[in-house]
């Protein structure tokens, strides 16, 4: 036969009266922590409606600055003869390509922390 909390507790000899002192205790304090837990959850779900908020705006701002540069305005260069270009210039493509990459991870780190452009208004 399974006993009930209360049973159990008579049988460890509490009274009544000290388990209602100690229950109204017992629930004031899990009262208690439901409500700080309430709140820490309330916390959590706002910082997380303000991380999607955030992921949402930098995807359209990536893609607007990807559709700026479309293939019908800029096509794909004939790379063996840019090197050459380049070369008889004093200059390496793998020069031109690092610095073009610095250049896009840069302001891809300030559109991840949201830093405006220099060139927007």
């Amino acid at each position: 036969m399974t006993m009930t909390l209360i049973e159990r507790l008579h049988e460890l000899g509490f009274s009544g009266n000290e388990l209602g002192h100690e229950a109204a205790d017992e629930i004031k304090r899990l009262t208690e922590q439901l409500d700080r837990i309430g709140r820490i959850d309330n916390s959590i779900a706002a910082q997380l409606g303000r991380s999607m908020e955030h992921n949402a705006r930098v995807k359209v701002e990536l893609q607007q600055w990807a559709k700026a540069y479309p293939l019908t305005a800029f096509p794909e260069p004939d790379m063996a003869k840019a090197a050459e270009l380049l070369k008889a210039g004093g200059q390496t493509l793998d020069a031109v390509s690092a610095s073009n990459m610095r250049h896009v991870l840069k302001r891809v780190l300030e559109i991840l922390e949201d830093q405006p452009s220099k060139n927007s208004g």
